[in-house]
């Protein structure tokens, strides 16, 4: 058993999300483009011998019964069999309900958190089985870095990432529970008609210049006839560069893609001071992986 690890749990964007009908189940159908980027949350492992449960520490106020960090621990339990006590102190810088996919990639960093400390042994297929028991998203971030991910996000074929671009992401402050988001697609459906992908398809879109991606996402109207804070935002990215700005899963962060690192940091300084979260972050090219401390 190892005495510490750390893990860095990165954020991520949807470069591109269609949402399709409602299913059988109530989720929906989507295609998607995800790409996790560099702003982390951080949590740090350390095992208690003499506890069988997860003390969660940290900058949070999530509760334990609504801690997807716990439901991982749980499962993990359950499928590995060891009941020795995990220390878990929890840094967050990801904000929450914000699209950036936060709560999902930190589920994912526990279960290979754990998997290293207690030398667990689990295998990719194994975690990945292990992630699609905690959220749609989860089992992206076991894959990751970039993915097209199709189902309701448990389908996850892997791409070559790439790196050749910079994107300023911002929060500005709103709160958007998936769920009331996907109740908000449902009643707006915009009649605007756009391409369709199937999984071949954006991947070979993806490979193509930054400037030529015919990206979107369905949330992007919705959000835009909810909030008149996009539009605005929207606008100053186009006026800096932006090869395309949308927002990142179903909101409320909303990101722009530059070609220069000089336009985005330019760009982000138009809205530094105005909102809770403005970064310049890169596009990350490697999987998830536990520090040995």
């Amino acid at each position: 058993m190892e005495k510490d690890i750390v893990v860095k749990s990165p954020a991520k964007i949807n470069l591109h999300l269609e949402v399709k009908g409602v299913r059988e189940d109530g989720y929906h159908d989507i295609v998607s483009l995800f790409q996790t980027v560099s702003i982390y949350d951080t949590l740090k492992f350390r095992s208690l011998k003499k506890r069988s449960d997860i003390r969660i520490s940290g900058n949070h106020d999530i509760p334990d019964h609504d801690n997807i960090i716990k439901k991982a621990f749980d499962v993990f339990v359950k499928k590995t069999g060891i009941n020795t006590g995990v220390d878990l102190e929890l840094e967050k810088h990801i904000p929450v309900q914000a699209g950036l996919g936060g709560g999902s990639s930190d589920a994912a960093s526990t279960l290979i958190g754990l998997n290293t400390l207690f030398k667990a042994g689990l295998t990719d297929k194994e975690m990945m089985e292990l992630s699609q028991e905690l959220g749609s998203d989860v089992p992206f971030f076991i894959s990751g870095p970039a993915a097209v991910v199709t189902g309701r996000g448990e389908k996850v074929e892997p791409v070559q990432p790439r790196s050749d671009y910079w994107i300023v992401i911002i929060y500005p402050d709103i709160r958007v529970e998936t769920k009331t988001a996907y109740q908000w697609i449902d009643e707006y459906r915009c009649a605007e008609k756009k391409p369709r992908f199937t999984v071949e398809s954006l991947i070979e879109k993806y490979k193509n210049p930054v400037n030529t991606w015919p990206f979107y996402n369905d949330f992007n109207a919705v959000l835009l006839n909810k909030f008149n804070v996009y539009s605005k935002l929207e606008e100053i990215l186009e006026e800096k560069g932006a090869c395309f700005s949308c927002v990142s899963g179903s909101g409320s962060s909303l990101f722009g893609i530059f070609n220069s690192e000089n336009d985005a940091e330019e760009a982000k300084m138009a809205f530094i001071g105005e909102y809770p979260l403005v970064t310049v972050a890169r596009p990350l090219d490697k999987k998830i992986q536990p520090v040995l401390l």
